[in-house]
């Protein structure tokens, strides 16, 4: 099984610069394949990393996250989503996804159903993404891991 790269943060909007130096980090002396990505084109790198087939993918900023869950959205029936993230990322959207509402853009986009989405560690949460969370699970960020919201 081939791992897949993604050295990107440019989805981070230059708040997490050096995440895309991990996935080399992370896979040093493995077979690996990278991700043709622009620096500075996040529409034609977003469009390269969803049309890249692979199963295993690591990557920087968690952007990444809508290229690929779109791809494999279209090729499995009703998929979901795991998120472990003190943040919704969920917030409203502009044009190009990125790190903070890649999730939201999945949703209204119709790849991901709210009920199949799970968020574990939330402690932050803006009032957009207040109203976006109602009727989606998520586990509240203690160590009981009280879950605060059930569909």
């Amino acid at each position: 099984m081939k791992i897949i790269l993604i050295p990107y943060s440019d989805g981070s909007l230059n708040k997490n610069k050096g995440t895309e130096l991990a996935p080399e980090i992370l896979t040093k002396n493995l077979k690996t394949k990278t991700v043709k990505i622009i620096q500075g084109n996040i529409d034609q790198s977003l469009q390269n990393i969803e049309k890249t087939p692979g199963k295993i993918f690591i990557g920087g900023d968690h952007s990444i996250t809508f290229p690929l869950f779109k791809s494999f959205s279209k090729k499995h029936i009703n998929p979901g989503l795991i998120i472990l993230d003190a943040h919704p990322d969920a917030e409203v959207y502009t044009k190009t996804p990125s790190h903070e509402d890649f999730v939201r853009y999945l949703v209204d986009k119709k790849y991901l159903k709210k009920q199949n989405l799970i968020y574990i560690g939330l402690r932050k949460i803006s009032k957009n993404e207040k109203a976006f969370l109602k009727n989606v699970t998520w586990v509240k960020s203690n160590t009981n891991l009280n879950i605060i919201k059930k569909t």
